[in-house]
């Protein structure tokens, strides 16, 4: 009775009070990464990753030629419908087809070296691309990026800052590009890395670059009429000294903080407030790595509250600073290590690329083409408890290098601050992930709420009879099987939204694999495996003394073991792992399985 009377409030709340959702903001709900040509069977082509689901999930598509999505930028609708992706050289729609006028981006003496059939159709300039909608121009993208003006643009950095625009409303909704590679800003010393944050009222955007080798920024507003600036702006004490080469600038998710770095040595960076009615930027802190002697290759992520900053560095460590610290610099919390485990490929899945997904986990690429990512699952909490989990994400083809670099396109206005004039109220929309772990026990499944915009409260029917009001509640089934689970979802202002998918809780704790696990002349078995594993060299003996590691679904090597010269077959001791996915590995080989204890 209870349970009926809870449901019959929340139902009324719901009917009575919600508003019409007309934007939903799923700008970034697709990332489209790989490495051609198509050749899924040896990993190469495409990765799709859809985020529409709350889940993320991964797709196959091809990748014509020698396509790299060295830099991918890619832009969906309002509602997450995928519209277009480019790897810096062509423009190619939902259909995977290059789209009108949609050659040649980029065009000059790096797109021919870099977009040409002898290196592969990619173009590397770090951090020098992003897309937005036009403000008041429905179905019409700018993509803004960075061109090289030299082969070798490490060392000579002359560079174009240009813009080109996408009207999706052309081809029958299949796109054609209007504006192409138009130059808004031309300087010998421009930085590869553009960043895009919204303005304070709401609407407009601010798009920042700035100079390589001093602390110079040049910003552009974007507003309905257009294009407007640069504006350049010299921050006082906001340059490291030995410093070079600024290939990242990042905004916080509330868009209050700006982070900058150069390198590479010595270890350290720079930290800013920014004015997201203004665009100034300003009160530079310098924060230093004292336990480093170099800052590079290095990647910056905020948490999604903004409270947290993720630094990667030297391709092995991964800190987070506390920025509501008293000294922010003292905060740093080391909270995460490289465990060397390498791709099929045999190459080390080492930290990299930093983003943050719209489901509010910090996704981590590779300096190597490799198919997995890391994740950080919890960024919003302190410490070891955000969650930081290695090489957990199996993409079906290899990545190259980067992860999207995409603005929080659910940021709205600034209120209280003298730019929100537009009386602009964005939609709640509920939206919630989940989570079937080992760590969590049998049928037990963490539901993780990242609704939009500002909800204060939550109400899940769990789809078995039970009900919770907290924010990310942690839910044992009875048993397995398919449930409906809603969240209903409301603001301050009693407006709700409410958010229904059905969830499959696995009798197992992932879906059974084959039996058998081969790969080359190395199978293994049986699949899943509760005693003893065995491995066999089908036709080529071990030549060398091997090495085998068994790694948790936390990257932590769990068994090691030696397999004598020339022997076949040798069967691991596996009585003492608890039940659970665990990934073996054969480096010596370029053998990385994937297997079940139960």
């Amino acid at each position: 009775m209870c349970r009926i009377i809870l449901l019959f409030i929340y139902i009324t709340l719901f009917v009575f009070i919600t508003v019409p959702v007309t934007a939903q903001d799923k700008y970034d709900y697709n990332w489209l990464l790989g490495y051609g040509p198509a050749d899924p069977a040896n990993f190469f082509g495409g990765s799709h990753i859809n985020f529409s689901d709350g889940n993320p999930s991964i797709s196959y598509f091809p990748l014509a030629g020698n396509v790299q999505l060295d830099v991918p930028c890619s832009i969906s609708d309002k509602d997450g419908h995928l519209q277009f992706y480019t790897s810096g050289c062509t423009i190619r729609n939902a259909a995977h087809q290059v789209m009108e006028n949609g050659d040649n981006i980029n065009e000059g003496v790096y797109h021919n070296y870099s977009c040409g059939n002898t290196t592969g159709d990619g173009y590397l300039n770090h951090n020098g691309m992003t897309s937005i909608p036009v403000p008041g121009h429905e179905g019409q993208y700018y993509i803004f990026h960075i061109r090289p003006r030299n082969i070798d643009f490490l060392t000579e950095t002359a560079t174009d800052f240009l813009y080109s625009i996408i009207d999706m409303n052309e081809n029958n909704g299949l796109g054609k590009v209007v504006e192409k590679n138009q130059i808004l800003q031309w300087i010998d010393t421009l930085a590869l890395s553009v960043s895009a944050v919204r303005h304070g009222n709401g609407r407009d955007w601010w798009i920042m670059t700035g100079n390589a080798f001093k602390s110079e920024f040049y910003r552009y507003l974007v507003n309905p009429s257009g294009i407007h600036g640069p504006y350049k702006q010299t921050v006082a004490n906001g340059w490291i000294d030995g410093h070079y080469l600024s290939t990242q600038c990042h905004y916080s998710n509330d868009g209050n903080r700006f982070v900058q770095y150069s390198g590479e040595s010595p270890a350290a960076f720079m930290l800013l407030d920014f004015n997201r009615c203004s665009g100034d930027i300003s009160n530079p802190v310098r924060i230093n790595i004292p336990e480093d002697t170099i800052i590079y290759p290095t990647w910056f992520c905020f948490s999604p509250n903004s409270r947290y900053l993720y630094v990667s560095n030297v391709a092995l460590k991964l800190y987070q600073f506390d920025l509501q610290a008293a000294d922010i610099e003292a905060s740093k919390q080391l909270v995460g290590v490289f465990d060397d485990f390498r791709s099929p490929n045999g190459l080390p899945t080492n930290f990299y690329h930093l983003t943050l997904g719209p489901d509010q986990r910090i996704y981590m690429g590779c300096p190597n083409t490799v198919n997995f990512l890391h994740t950080i699952n919890k960024p919003d909490l302190q410490g070891l408890a955000c969650d930081f989990r290695q090489h957990n994400v199996v993409l079906i083809t290899n990545n190259a290098f980067h992860l999207p670099n995409n603005p929080n396109f659910r940021l709205y206005q600034q209120e209280g601050s003298g730019c929100d004039s537009l009386a602009i109220e964005p939609p709640l929309v509920a939206q919630w992930r989940d989570e079937q772990d080992s760590l969590l026990g049998k049928f037990t499944v963490g539901f993780t709420e990242y609704s939009y915009h500002q909800p204060v409260s939550w109400f899940w029917d769990f789809g078995d009879g039970t009900m919770d009001t907290v924010q990310n509640p942690v839910h044992t089934y009875p048993t397995h099987g398919d449930y409906t689970v809603c969240l209903v979802a409301c603001n301050a202002l009693g407006v709700c939204d409410t958010l229904c998918r059905t969830v499959t809780v696995l009798e197992k704790l992932t879906n059974t694999p084959p039996e058998l696990v081969q790969q080359g002349d190395i199978l293994v078995y049986p699949n899943p495996a509760h005693d003893v594993l065995t491995i066999q060299f089908l036709e080529n003996p071990s030549q060398d003394i091997e090495q085998v590691t068994i790694i948790d679904a936390l990257g932590r090597a769990v068994l090691q073991q030696n397999i004598p010269l020339g022997q076949s077959i040798i069967q691991l001791d596996i009585r003492k792992l608890t039940a659970g996915p665990y990934y073996l590995t054969v480096p010596n080989k370029g053998y990385m399985g994937r297997f079940l204890v139960h």
